[in-house]
């Protein structure tokens, strides 16, 4: 299935209005597709793509082609009693689906798009559910019947190079880099006062106050606040402990007793749980630090420049002192980033500096960063090397499209499909 089709199938449904009074365009199977399916998603593509009346009509007949492609798929899947479907994974797609709807519009304009037709998140995510549960069923029927034949050979990836190089876009310069990062912490009191609004904050928890309210009162999580402290569905065993030690304990309506890290102190509370899957919220109080305590951040990231002036290893430093735990076991290694696409102080320095050296303390929103250059390739036209993987994983792509165009035109000879016109 084309990848745009797939996705507007679950985008559009922000603005799918009542369909009373629908019209059948097509059946394939037991399954119907309805007019307001087709125009849905050509309103959506207009919008997006500026298309134009005069394509109108050939944009119409590719919808409903891919349409007819998908039901042919989804009879094909649900036939075979092999391919099973679970609620739990159901439950994680419309998670992961909304993450990305969300990151595609912006929080602001997904919420504005839900007020708009009146949806609550939880009933746009019912609205949802069958859409996803059926590309939960043709993705596995792909996993089963397609993928184990796609084979691309390094000859014919290298062939399609030769053939194509000219047009393979020019690369950025790049640049791998290390970094040394000092957070801004904050100092005990600050914590201290954190901690008490915390304990406040849950004592009206326990007396019986709405987790939500208090969560858009209170917390300082710019990305929840908003949505009531609502955290989605999360899988147990991708949290690490002792977090996931306090979940585990929590039964669905209960909280938790504030559990401070380096953010601040959290309250969680488990709203659902479905096998390994929690719904959970969190209200996040976090300690503000004083002019002091950036005083104190700048005063050790300066004694960290000395030292690395003096000779000692830049990763050696990184793992003692750095406050990025995701880097900072690998001596601060970051890996390679596009120059052009840096936060603007930070390549204002990379630009400068040469391949082995490092930067002067440079503060930022995040934290005071030191930066090393470990290399720097420039920008132009990618070799093969550089290429080979996206290039295979093109060519598989094109290859999985040709079998599954293969397999809907079998499926279309012993399926009943009948278009209705329109």
């Amino acid at each position: 299935m084309k990848k745009w089709i797939a996705v507007l199938i679950v985008a559009v449904a922000l603005h799918a209005q009542e369909r009373t009074q629908d019209k059948v365009v097509a059946v394939v199977g037991d399954e119907v597709i309805l007019e307001s399916d087709i125009r849905e998603t050509m309103e959506f593509l207009k919008g997006q793509y500026q298309v134009g009346e005069e394509e109108a009509q050939a944009l119409r007949d590719e919808i409903l082609n891919e349409l007819i492609k998908e039901k042919l798929l989804l009879h094909e899947a649900k036939q075979d009693t092999s391919i099973k479907v679970t609620d739990e994974e159901v439950d994680q797609a419309v998670e992961n689906q909304i993450q990305e709807i969300r990151q595609s519009l912006g929080k602001d304009q997904f919420e504005a798009e839900l007020k708009a037709e009146g949806l609550t998140l939880e009933e746009f995510k019912e609205k949802i559910r069958k859409q996803i549960r059926d590309q939960l069923y043709i993705q596995k029927l792909i996993e089963k019947r397609i993928k184990p034949k796609i084979v691309v050979t390094p000859a014919e990836v290298r062939e399609f190079y030769e053939q194509n190089k000219d047009s393979i876009p020019s690369r950025p310069p790049m640049a791998q880099l290390a970094h040394i990062l000092i957070r801004i912490k904050p100092s005990q009191k600050q914590i201290d006062e954190a901690k008490e609004r915390a304990n406040k904050i849950y004592q009206r928890l326990k007396n019986g106050e709405d987790f939500a309210t208090l969560a858009m009162q209170y917390s300082d999580d710019p990305n929840t606040r908003d949505l009531g402290g609502d955290l989605g569905y999360i899988r147990l065993s991708e949290i690490q402990d002792p977090i996931a030690s306090i979940i585990k304990n929590l039964e669905p309506g209960e909280i938790s007793e504030p559990y401070y890290d380096e953010l601040g102190f959290h309250i969680f509370r488990v709203d659902d749980r479905n096998g390994d899957l929690v719904r959970l919220r969190h209200i996040l109080i976090a300690p503000i630090p004083t002019a002091q305590d950036s005083e104190r951040a700048r005063t050790l990231a300066r004694g960290i420049y000395k030292r690395l002036k003096d000779g000692q290893p830049f990763e050696e430093l990184a793992k003692r002192y750095s406050d990025d735990p995701t880097t900072r076991d690998k001596g601060g290694l970051v890996g390679y980033f596009p120059i052009p696409q840096l936060p603007s102080k930070i390549r204002e320095v990379v630009d400068t500096l040469t391949v082995g050296t490092f930067s002067k303390p440079i503060e930022t929103e995040t934290g005071i960063y030191i930066i090393q250059v470990l290399d720097k390739k420039k920008g132009g036209k990618p070799t093969f090397e550089e290429v080979q993987q996206d290039l295979t994983l093109l060519l598989q792509q094109r290859k999985l499209q040709q079998e599954i165009d293969k397999l809907t035109e079998r499926l279309r000879k012993k399926i009943y499909v009948e278009i209705k016109g329109g």
